[in-house]
């Protein structure tokens, strides 16, 4: 039921997005925009949903008694609450999984969505992966390579570009930064190996290719990256003096979205079952949610501001981790009836 009224809320948010906020006001613009939102509800709102579904199923059991009557006969409260735990752990470890690729590719979906009918758009940091484009001009192709571009500043890191003239390697180009500029590329440092005079050497080479424009519409904002792209962009910008932390951060901030409701989970429960008390879970669930985007900022001011590995941050996990294990201990312990 919970989840329904969930979803009921985002497909009345959708509906007034499109309606409001869309250039175009089309039924097939509408079922998409609904499906992929509602995908991402299971991220974001799966800890509410198990404290409010926890909330809930324990009001009755306080209301009859039923806990009480089930100490008794010295059964632990860990016993009660195995099936939820084991829930919310099943959960996590889907949304963790889900967190490598479907969850991004749910959003890059949304984010194309907004990007083409939506009528005002933000200024995102987007950037191009790995990309590779020929081109040809005077009987010379060039075979264009770069390990990464942002495409918000033009800059280009990791170059390498083979030039063939007449079936044959002329030319091959490496730099390890450089910028786009309209329609040429310079790079800065390159070193430039000519295979017909076989001199080598290190200049500044500008290469005439396409306008940065026409390659916007394959770019990614970083969260739209896989769990395998992230791991390679942050070993390539580390190799090339680029800001690593930044897609360190997203992997941290996946991993700590994904197993939070495995930890509140555990915590609420245990605060549940010794107050009797649904007032002080509730409070409890807001402070670790206010606990949570303390962390997931810190991460990020860590990875953005100062330039700090973000893994760091796994200091704060203590705290989560310390207060669940208090919890299993109490649970399984019991409580004085």
């Amino acid at each position: 039921m919970i989840n329904i009224i969930f979803i009921g809320v985002v497909i009345s948010y959708t509906t007034m997005d499109v309606i409001t906020a869309f250039k175009e006001k089309k039924l097939d613009i509408l079922v998409s925009y609904m499906f992929n939102m509602s995908l991402l509800t299971f991220l974001y709102l799966l800890p509410i949903s198990l404290f409010l579904s926890s909330i809930i199923l324990f009001r009755r059991f306080f209301s009859k008694k039923l806990d009480l009557i089930i100490q008794g006969f010295s059964v632990p409260p860990l016993e009660v609450v195995k099936s939820i735990l084991i829930l919310a752990l099943f959960l996590s470890a889907v949304n963790t999984l889900l967190s490598f690729s479907f969850y991004p590719s749910v959003k890059r979906s949304l984010f194309h969505i907004e990007k083409e009918f939506k009528k005002r758009q933000k200024v995102e940091k987007l950037v191009l992966n790995n990309f590779w484009i020929a081109v040809q001009e005077d009987g010379v192709k060039k075979f264009v390579n770069f390990k990464l571009i942002e495409l918000q500043t033009g800059m280009i890191y990791g170059s390498f570009i083979v030039e063939v003239r007449d079936n044959s390697i002329a030319r091959l180009i490496r730099s390890d930064r450089g910028r786009w500029e309209n329609d040429q590329v310079v790079l800065e440092n390159a070193i430039v190996e000519d295979f017909r005079t076989s001199k080598r050497e290190e200049k500044n080479v500008i290469i005439p290719l396409v306008n940065i424009n026409e390659v916007e519409g394959m770019s990614e904002k970083i969260d739209h990256l896989s769990f395998d792209s992230l791991l390679n962009l942050y070993t390539v910008a580390k190799e090339i003096g680029l800001n690593a932390n930044i897609y360190m951060y997203e992997i941290m901030n996946r991993l700590t979205l994904s197993l939070f409701p495995l930890f509140s989970t555990v915590i609420v429960l245990g605060y549940l079952l010794k107050y009797r008390d649904l007032r002080i879970p509730s409070v409890i669930f807001i402070v670790l949610v206010f606990c949570l985007l303390l962390v997931i900022t810190v991460q990020k001011l860590m990875a953005e501001r100062f330039g700090i590995n973000p893994v760091y941050s796994l200091i704060f996990g203590v705290f989560f981790v310390g207060l669940s294990l208090k919890s299993l201990y109490d649970l399984g312990k019991g409580f004085r009836v």
